[in-house]
């Protein structure tokens, strides 16, 4: 064999080889894993503690359904500001080490297991001040690949200076919704979930008023809005 067919036959080798690492990244039955990011806020004003007692079992639900997504999962109380937000809870389904469905499915159960008392301890929490959802989806819009935000609330913005609970002037929804816009605009192609949104509140007014300032605002910044009053079963 000439030193020509060596090289040549070494080559195809490599070749080979590479082609099975390759493949191996891709063998089927292989967990797929997104490797996006999922975001939970929990409202833990006042407004919200008549409540939150299923929350703890619809946000372990969310986590474990992040991680066998294989996303990267935050969860955070808010209250007033961005200050609030403190992404105590985490984990991730990206980097998890396993790599066959039935394994990752598995760890992922045994860590939504461990998160499950923090997630717990975080509805529990007893905060003062206004509630104000806008500013805690600003600082979630600042997570890196973020495709998900989950928001725990009744959704009634209370909070510097601005009290939705009550009626207001067309104008002031227009004003806030053109503030906002820019503001939010990281959230562009995100899909935001209110849960719980309008519940202990009396005025359908109220509601109205929110939901159309949120919805205003993610459909100008290329995001989706989905209403619902429980996480779906």
């Amino acid at each position: 064999m000439t030193t020509t067919t060596i090289r040549r036959v070494a080559a195809a080798l490599l070749s080979l080889v590479a082609a099975a690492a390759l493949a191996g990244c891709a063998t089927p039955g292989a967990v797929k894993k997104a490797c996006g990011t999922e975001a939970d806020l929990i409202d833990t004003t006042g407004s919200t503690a008549g409540f939150r007692g299923q929350w703890p079992a619809e946000l372990a639900r969310s986590a474990h359904d992040a991680l066998v997504n294989g996303d990267r999962y935050y969860a955070s109380t808010f209250t007033s500001g961005q200050g609030t937000i403190d992404w105590t809870v985490d984990a991730d389904g990206c980097h998890s080490r396993e790599t066959r469905p039935r394994k990752h499915a598995l760890w992922a159960n045994q860590t939504t297991n461990a998160l499950g008392p923090r997630l717990t301890a975080l509805t529990n929490a007893k905060t003062h001040g206004g509630s104000d959802p806008l500013a805690a989806l600003e600082e979630a819009a600042k997570l890196p690949n973020l495709t998900q935000v989950r928001i725990w609330s009744d959704l009634i913005l209370q909070d510097d200076g601005v009290d939705l609970s009550k009626p207001v002037p067309a104008s002031t929804i227009r004003r806030l919704a053109d503030e906002w816009t820019p503001r939010l605009a990281g959230l562009k192609g995100v899909h935001v979930m209110a849960l719980h949104a309008g519940r202990g509140v009396d005025s359908d007014v109220a509601v109205r008023q929110s939901e159309a300032l949120l919805r205003t605002v993610l459909e100008r910044d290329g995001a989706t809005l989905e209403w619902a009053p429980v996480l779906g079963r």
